[in-house]
C-alpha cells in the first residue's frame, strides 16, 4: 500500500508527463507534414527535425546549472512556456532556418523539462518502490506518445488549429506541478563517465545505444514525410503514426522475456536481424516489388524492433560495468543514442531525396544489418555475459533524461543484488497489493 500512496501522491508529476508527451508527440508529427505540405525536401526536412538533439543535449548539459541557481519550479515554468511559445512561431513562417532555431529551442525546453519531473519521482523512490514508479512512469510514456499521434484528427496541418492544440499541452503541463504543495527534491548532477572507457567496455552496447538513435528516432521523424509522399490522408497518417509509436510499447514486454533466456550479444542480433528483415520487406513493399499490403505490417515489426534496440544496448552496457558504473554511465548513453538521433535524419532524409521514398525503410535496415552483423562477429570472439552477472532488462524508450536513465540503472542494480531487508518488504508489499 505503501508503494501506491507514492504513485499517487506524485500525480501532479505523471499528469504534467502526460500533457508534456501528448504535444510533443503531436508537434514532431505535426511539423513533418507541414514541411512536406510547404515544400521542403525529405533532406530539409530530416535536417531541420534532428536539430531537436542539439538542443536536448545542450538542455541536458546546462539544465544542473538553472536548477541551482533558480530552482526546480522556476526552471520548469520558464522553459515550459518557453516551449508552448515556440511551437506558435511555426504559424507565421516557412523559413527553414527560424525552424531550426526553434527546433533547437524546443529541445533545450524538453531537456530541462523533463530532468525537472523526473527529479520529483526520483526523489519519492526507494529501494522499495522504484520499480512500481519507474514502470508508472514508462507505461505514461508509451501511452501519451501513442495518444498525441491521434490529436491530428483535431485540425489541418496546413492552419494554426493543431499548433495551438500542442501549445496548449504544453501549457497544461505547468498547471498540477504549478498547484503541487510537494518540495523541490535535492538535485544532484551525475557524473558522466568518458566516452572512451565506456567504449572499451561495452563497445557494442554503445554502439547499440547509437544506432537506437539513428534507426527507431529517425524512423518516427521521418514516417510523416514517407506517409504526405505516398499521398496518404490526414486520418490515416494519425493512424500511420500511433501503431508505429505503439509498436514499441508491444515489442518490450516479448523481447524483456526472451532476455532472460539467452545471452543478451545474441538478444542484441536477433533484435537487429528482425529490424533488417521487417526493414527490407517494407523497403520492398515500397517499390512494389512486394505487394503494398504488406507495408503496413512490417512497418509496424520494424519499428516495434527498433523501439528496443535501446534497452537491450543499455541492459549489455550495464552487464559489462561495475556497480558503481552503472547510474552514472546512463547519462553518457543519453548523449550517444542523442547523436545517433542527430545524425540519423539528416542521412536518411538525404537518401530519401536523392533515391526516393523507399530509402525510409531501407537505410535503418541496412544499419540494423551492419550492426548485427558487427554483433555476430564479437559474440564469435567470445563477448558474452554469463547469467549470473547480467542486470535486470528494463523497457526504456530512448528519450528519457538522464535522470529517469540513472532511476533505471540504479533499478537494475538492486534488482540485480536484493539484499534480505529488501525482499521481506517486497513480499509484504506484494501482500498488501
Amino acid at each position: 500500500m505503501a508503494t501506491r500512496r507514492v504513485i499517487v501522491s506524485t500525480w501532479p508529476v505523471f499528469a504534467g508527463i502526460i500533457f508534456l508527451i501528448l504535444g510533443n508527440g503531436l508537434q514532431g508529427t505535426l511539423l513533418g507534414i507541414r514541411g512536406s505540405l510547404i515544400g521542403f525536401s525529405p533532406a530539409m526536412i530530416g535536417a531541420v527535425l534532428a536539430t531537436y538533439y542539439i538542443g536536448y543535449s545542450f538542455g541536458c548539459i546546462v539544465t544542473p546549472r538553472l536548477i541551482k541557481n533558480v530552482g526546480h519550479i522556476r526552471v520548469y515554468a520558464a522553459l515550459a512556456s518557453l516551449a508552448s511559445s515556440a511551437v506558435l512561431v511555426y504559424t507565421v513562417t516557412d523559413s527553414a532556418v527560424i525552424w531550426t532555431i526553434l527546433r533547437i529551442i524546443t529541445g533545450v525546453s524538453f531537456a530541462a523539462i523533463f530532468i525537472v519531473s523526473e527529479s520529483w519521482l526520483n526523489a519519492s523512490s526507494t529501494v522499495y518502490n522504484r520499480g512500481k514508479i519507474l514502470s508508472t512512469y514508462m507505461i505514461c510514456v508509451f501511452v501519451a506518445q501513442t495518444g498525441g499521434q491521434l490529436f491530428l484528427n483535431l485540425g489541418d496541418p496546413r492552419n494554426f488549429e493543431l499548433f495551438i492544440i500542442v501549445s496548449v499541452l504544453i501549457s497544461l503541463a505547468l498547471v498540477p506541478i504549478s498547484l503541487s504543495r510537494r518540495e523541490a527534491p535535492n538535485y544532484q548532477s551525475p557524473k558522466k563517465i568518458e566516452f572512451r572507457p565506456l567504449f572499451r567496455k561495452a563497445p557494442l552496447g554503445f554502439f547499440g545505444c547509437f544506432i537506437s538513435g539513428f534507426t527507431g528516432t529517425t524512423f518516427l521523424l521521418l514516417a510523416p514525410v514517407y506517409a504526405v509522399g505516398e499521398g496518404m490522408n490526414q486520418s490515416a497518417i494519425a493512424f500511420f503514426m500511433a501503431i508505429l509509436v505503439a509498436a514499441g510499447m508491444f515489442f518490450q514486454l516479448p523481447i524483456g522475456w526472451i532476455s532472460d533466456k539467452i545471452d543478451r550479444l545474441k538478444l542484441l542480433a536477433f533484435v537487429l536481424m528482425g529490424g533488417f528483415v521487417f526493414g527490407l520487406i517494407a523497403g520492398l513493399a515500397a517499390l512494389s516489388i512486394f505487394p503494398s499490403y504488406l507495408f503496413l505490417p512490417s512497418a509496424f515489426c520494424l519499428s516495434g524492433f527498433m523501439l528496443t534496440i535501446y534497452s537491450v544496448s543499455a541492459s549489455l552496457v550495464n552487464d559489462s560495468l561495475d556497480e558503481s558504473e552503472i547510474i552514472n554511465a546512463s547519462a553518457t548513453l543519453i548523449l550517444i543514442n542523442g547523436a545517433g538521433s542527430f545524425i540519423g535524419p539528416i542521412f536518411v532524409g538525404f537518401a530519401m531525396t536523392v533515391f526516393g521514398d523507399a530509402a525510409f525503410p531501407l537505410v535503418p535496415a541496412i544499419a540494423c544489418l551492419v550492426t548485427c552483423v558487427i554483433t555476430i562477429a564479437r559474440s564469435h570472439l567470445g563477448d558474452t555475459i554469463r547469467r549470473k552477472d547480467r542486470s535486470e532488462y528494463i523497457p526504456l524508450p530512448d528519450k528519457l533524461s538522464y535522470v529517469a536513465a540513472s532511476m533505471a540503472g540504479e533499478y537494475a542494480m538492486e534488482e540485480e543484488h536484493p539484499t534480505e531487508g529488501d525482499a521481506d518488504i517486497s513480499n509484504v508489499q506484494k501482500e498488501d497489493l
